[in-house]
């Protein structure tokens, strides 16, 4: 099945859930009010994000779609700060790449399910790699935009490689949950659009 081009209903269904992608980050984004659960952010977003993914893919099967289903998250992050400049970018790329893994057929699971996998790697690897692997730049942004340094102290304590790993790990995890849990709510149309 060949895409066509977006249509100026598509973009209009795409804005709104783009809108919808945001809240679920902003969600997903309550876990940072914590230090101890700082680094729940990607998995808890993989996981409710999913449904909104699949579900946009198998509704608007065209290129751009998973562009264009995050370009408000990437405007407001893109206006707050370097780290939001960051992961704007990275949301951006992965999106990219999800895109060209997808393809033309949107009704392959298997290549849906790899494209969401890929896609949300933003969130635990480029979102967070300033985190990891330059720490002292991350943590000194972070007290300048205002962060309370006791909360910056409690976050020193999870600079380590096994806890970079184990929230890509369990990012990937999530993503998967999330596609599946689309794959429920979503069933009827899938069913209609041909990739259950």
């Amino acid at each position: 099945m060949k895409s066509e081009k977006l249509n100026s209903k598509d973009y209009i269904t795409l804005g709104i859930y783009s809108a919808i992608s945001f809240v679920i980050m902003l969600i997903a984004g309550i876990t940072n009010l914590s230090p101890y659960t700082y680094l729940l952010y990607p998995i808890t977003y993989a996981l409710f994000n999913g449904v909104l993914y699949l579900y946009i893919v198998t509704k608007i099967p065209k290129k751009g779609a998973i562009v264009l289903m995050n370009i408000v998250p990437i405007l407001y992050l893109a206006f707050t700060g370097v780290q939001g400049i960051i992961s704007a970018l990275s949301i951006l790329i992965f999106a990219l790449i999800a895109e060209l893994i997808v393809g033309n057929n949107r009704t392959d699971r298997r290549k849906i399910l790899v494209s969401y996998l890929v896609f949300t790697a933003w969130a635990s690897c480029g979102g967070e790699y300033r985190f990891f692997l330059f720490p002292e730049g991350y943590f000194a942004e972070a007290l300048k935009s205002g962060l309370d340094p006791a909360y910056v102290d409690a976050l020193r304590s999870f600079v380590d490689f096994r806890w970079w790993i184990g929230t890509i790990a369990a990012t990937l995890v999530a993503s998967f949950l999330g596609i599946k849990l689309g794959e429920v709510i979503v069933k009827k149309h899938l069913k209609k659009a041909g990739v259950l």
